[in-house]
Formats: structure tokens, sequence, C-alpha cells
């Protein structure tokens, strides 16, 4: 019996370790219906990237770089011209490389691929990194799907499904940064707004709360100034309308940078730009300012420049009701601010007749009539949520009813 049990035992013994090592070793992937098995064609660590240059037929190369700062994924793009680069743009296109596999193997060693789109007029992407420089070629769309495609060092053909044609073809417009300001507009100290209609000048003195201080001394709202400085930040370009060519170096100072640009009369001019429709100047604690004016408007866009930059701009008009605020927008609607407990005395007067009533011993009296307290408590609720809905000059007052106050219904506290 025992002579019996031991072949046997050490045939499962080994059919156990081939079927242990069959599975772990000699399994290969099935792929789906219709798919080969995928190929890595690229797999980016976009905080790697240093540089991204699209090639297309026709066209100027496009090249953007990254100053890969230790926790920063902008980009800057460097050619045809230096501008700053749209974060998302860029964040989108490296999305569609982070982990692009292919789904056919159309040809493993392709040689004729131009029925196939791929040739001397192809749209190029190179992305590069510390590491290793990717290059993909895109061809023709599948008719039933997908984009033919190959990778630079590599002699196949590939299929892909996935979105990429997206990331090709980009122009330098399509790139760049459609934000005006993107510096920090947190200690923003002083505020002036010029347009037709007049001058509007607010300070906020060190830590102290917004003042305005032209046309006059008024207390401030501090949800429309909230709106009206970081609206402005805010502020996307719709178009790019005009860049000023750079300054080329004097030859009398070889190897010197180009010199800042300076957009031309003319051009200010031509937009409206020569006598802006407004002006708006901000200044932050460390005396550093952003300017902005607003040049004439056409087919729903107005037109801007930023002081110091060479470049104008269309944004949608209605996206500059931000600035286009006269001082009564900006001014404080509060009527009265109160601390319940500390009020003692309320004098009424409706229709000529006067009340008063007094706290006593934590009661409420008017004469000798108890009030009760949850009734004062809605009343003074209701004064502190009182606020002006518009604002009148002082000469109006009578046409208003207000010049005779001692015969106007009146509260005191």
């Amino acid at each position: 019996m025992m002579k019996r049990m031991i072949p046997t035992v050490l045939a499962m013994v080994a059919f156990l370790l081939l079927f242990f090592y069959a599975n772990l070793y000699e399994v290969e992937m099935i792929p789906e219906p219709g798919k080969d098995l995928p190929v890595d064609l690229a797999q980016i660590d976009a905080g790697q990237v240093k540089k991204i240059t699209w090639k297309t037929p026709g066209r100027a190369d496009v090249v953007a770089e990254s100053p890969m700062e230790k926790g920063s994924k902008k980009f800057n793009l460097v050619q045809p011209a230096r501008f700053r680069g749209e974060a998302q743009e860029f964040a989108g296109i490296l999305q569609v490389f982070a982990d692009l596999k292919s789904d056919r193997t159309i040809f493993q060693n392709a040689t004729d691929t131009t029925v196939f789109g791929i040739g001397s007029a192809s749209r190029q992407i190179i992305i590069e990194t510390a590491t290793q420089t990717v290059s993909i070629t895109l061809g023709d769309k599948n008719p039933i799907g997908g984009v033919y495609l190959m990778k630079g060092g590599d002699p196949a053909l590939y299929l892909v499904q996935a979105p990429v044609d997206s990331a090709f073809g980009r122009e330098a417009t399509d790139l760049r940064a459609r934000d005006l300001f993107p510096e920090d507009f947190t200690f923003i100290a002083s505020l002036s707004l010029e347009t037709p209609s007049g001058t509007i000048k607010l300070e906020r003195p060190g830590d102290k709360d917004w003042l305005i201080f032209s046309p006059g001394e008024f207390a401030w709202d501090n949800a429309e100034i909230s709106n009206t400085i970081f609206g402005v930040h805010d502020l996307r370009v719709s178009r790019f309308v005009y860049d000023a060519p750079p300054v080329a170096p004097s030859a009398s100072a070889p190897g010197m940078a180009e010199s800042p640009t300076v957009i031309a009369g003319s051009e200010l001019q031509k937009y409206g730009l020569d006598n802006p429709r407004f002006r708006i100047l901000l200044t932050d604690a460390s005396g550093k300012s952003y300017q902005l004016y607003g040049g004439k408007e056409e087919n729903g866009d107005i037109y801007v420049y930023r002081s110091g930059e060479p470049s104008i701009f269309a944004l949608p008009r209605s996206s500059l009701g931000v600035v286009e605020k006269d001082v009564n927008r900006l001014r404080s609607k509060e009527l009265v601010s109160l601390r319940r407990d500390q009020i003692q005395n309320i004098r009424l007067q409706f229709s000529g007749t006067p009340y008063e009533i007094r706290l006593v011993n934590k009661e409420w009296k008017c004469g000798e009539t108890f009030i009760r307290p949850a009734s004062i408590s809605t009343f003074l609720e209701a004064m502190n949520s009182s606020r002006a809905t518009a604002f009148f000059p002082w000469s109006e007052r009578e046409a208003m009813g207000l010049d005779k106050p001692e015969a106007c219904d009146m509260v005191e506290l």
C-alpha cells in the first residue's frame, strides 16, 4: 500500500510545481477581440517634462519650456515668441501622454506609411524629460475609429483609440496664458479707477479698513471692493489682437538682450487706447503697481492692454462690469451698525407722534406699558440689516421730503 502511495504523492507534487510555474512564468495576456497586445508608446511624468515641441507642416515650430522649479508645472512659450503658457492647456496635453498605449499594431516594420497619412507632411510632437525624449508622429484617422501613429525609433505602425489628435498641431495662440494678471492680489493696498464720469480712489492704510478718498470720504463696501480687485485679477483674454515686435539689440552693444517692446501710438489709436475709456491702477503693499487700460468696443469685445506689456488683447464686454462702477457702487450700504446689548433708549416719531422706549431694570417699557424683549430684538435686528439701495445728492433732499427732519418719521437709538 505504501509503495503505491509514494509514486502518487510524487506525481501530485510534480503536478502542483508545474501548475504554479506555468501560472507564474508562462502566462501571456490575451488581448480583447480586434486588438493586439498593447505597446507602451509613452509614459510621461508631467512633473519631469522640460520641453515640448510641436512640428506642423507649413508653420513655424512651436516650442514650450518648463523652468523645472520644484513643485512647478508651469510652461512658457519660447518659440516663435516668448509668452507665458496656459497651465490648463499644458496639463491636458501631458495627460494624453501620461500612459499612452497602442490598441493595434498594424505593421511591425512599416515601410510605406503614406497611405496611413504618415510622411513628411505629418504633424509631430516631441516631449523631452530629464531621462528620455518621446517623439510621436500622427497619421490619418481610421474610418471606424482611432488614429494611426508612429513612435520615434520604432519601425512599427500603431492604431490608437485615445484622443491624441487634440494634442497635435497647436499654435502659439492655443497655448498662451489668457489671464492678464498672474500676480497675487491679496495685498493690494490702493485702487484708482478712472472713467469718463470721474475718478475713484480707495486706500487701505496698513491693516486698517478701506476708505474712499475721492470724490469724497466714504465708508467702503467690503464685498464690492473685493469683487472689483479679484474681478480684475480674474479677467480672461478672449482674443490676442496685436503683439508689438521686439526691439532688436543695438549694434553698438552686441550680446545684449532684446530691448523692452513698446506699443506704437498708431496701434493704440487704432484700438481706441490712446484715449482710454477707463484706466484701473492697483498698488500692493510693496509699492508695485498694475495698470489696465480699456479702449473701444467691437463685436462684443473691448480692447485692452496692460501697462508694460507689448500686447493688445480683447476681453468680453460682459466681463468688464467689475471696473465699470461709480462711487456709489463701492460705498458701504450699511445704514447703522450697533450692538443690541448696549442700547438703553429708543426714541421713535411716526406721523408727528413721539414715542420713547426705555430699558428699566432689564425690562423694556413704553410709558407704563411693558414691551416684549422678543419684539425689541426683532426691531433692532431689522435696523441692523437695513441697507441703502440708492444714493442722492444732498441738494435733492427737499424733493425727497427730507428738508425738515423734525417733521419726518424718525428713529433714534
